[in-house]
């Protein structure tokens, strides 16, 4: 008998500690490895106040028009919630801006299904939340044409999108996340809303709304736009960054979502470079030839034999 009390309470405490462990490893997300790439580095002078922002990371909903500076506290009015309005088949943005005084390991945000009235919904797949990374750039000045570097005044400006999951957040730096919307051409017209959650270390810390208005007008499907856009592609670069010979199948297989990517955005001009290292070979990843260059010179050789044969060879 009091063998099998025991062996009650034995098998309750173990259903309890599963319970307790399953519990505590369902409260939070996984922590990920967000190691990335260095961004560029420069000297600045700082010109607002990092001690009086509060311990923690701090969020907001931003704005789309403006260029967050990555050493400076943002000036914003914090917001979390956000509210747009979009035809269906249109793409529409979003940016939250976070920043900190310390730093912040693992900063994941995660954006739920638009939900509508009715049922009606738009996925989290028809989405994209992106962190913006800070490059290199130089004043405009009088333009194209021969530079010395040393002249311009350089900057790092919040320009590429980056696809990583998660992100480490230095010290005293602000860090824009770019939201993609893309309105399915056949969603149902009204008022739609989601939220985004903010983790740090696999911890929930924010909560925002969106809030979307999906009007009853439809936008045509990208090929059949008139709009000409006519930006440059460098194929070179993608086998760089990828890490993969040039023309080889991985790199096709790299360069297509690239290349979709500009065509849902109108473009019509396809990029090829005849000559090796164009423009004096002056962007970051050089140019190369995409023909085969065939030298003949047969025909010079038999001039070349033709007047040896009438005495200039003496």
């Amino acid at each position: 008998m009091k063998s099998t009390i025991k062996k009650t309470v034995h098998t309750a405490a173990l259903s309890l500690l599963a319970i307790t462990v399953l519990t505590s490893c369902t409260s939070q997300k996984v922590k990920k490895d967000c190691t990335s790439y260095e961004e560029a580095k420069l000297p600045v002078e700082v010109t607002t106040d990092w001690s009086v922002v509060p311990s923690g990371i701090q969020a907001s909903i931003g704005s789309i028009d403006k260029k967050y500076i990555q050493h400076e506290v943002p000036e914003t009015t914090i917001s979390k919630n956000w509210s747009g309005s979009a035809w269906k088949g249109e793409r529409t943005s979003a940016q939250i801006i976070l920043w900190s005084k310390d730093s912040v390991p693992s900063v994941e945000l995660k954006l739920s299904d638009f939900k509508g009235e009715n049922g009606a919904t738009i996925s989290e797949n028809n989405t994209q939340t992106r962190f913006v990374r800070y490059v290199l750039t130089d004043e405009f000045a009088e333009g194209c044409g021969h530079r010395k570097p040393e002249d311009y005044a350089v900057s790092l400006s919040a320009d590429a999108l980056d696809n990583i999951d998660c992100m480490n957040i230095d010290a005293e730096t602000a860090r824009p996340v770019w939201i993609t919307i893309d309105v399915p051409s056949d969603a149902t017209a009204g008022e739609y809303t989601a939220t985004l959650d903010l983790f740090t270390n696999g911890k929930k810390k924010e909560t925002f709304t969106l809030n979307l208005n999906i009007v009853d007008k439809t936008l045509p499907h990208y090929t059949e736009w008139a709009f000409h856009l006519d930006l440059w592609q460098n194929p070179y670069a993608v086998a760089r960054t990828e890490g993969v010979e040039p023309w080889s199948d991985a790199h096709w297989d790299a360069l297509k979502p690239v290349m979709q990517m500009l065509a849902s955005a109108g473009q019509k001009v396809i990029t090829t470079t005849l000559n090796k290292r164009p423009w004096n070979g002056q962007t970051e990843d050089p140019f190369d030839t995409m023909i085969e260059w065939k030298k003949r010179v047969m025909a010079i050789g038999s001039m070349t034999i033709l007047c040896l044969t009438i005495g200039w060879n003496s």
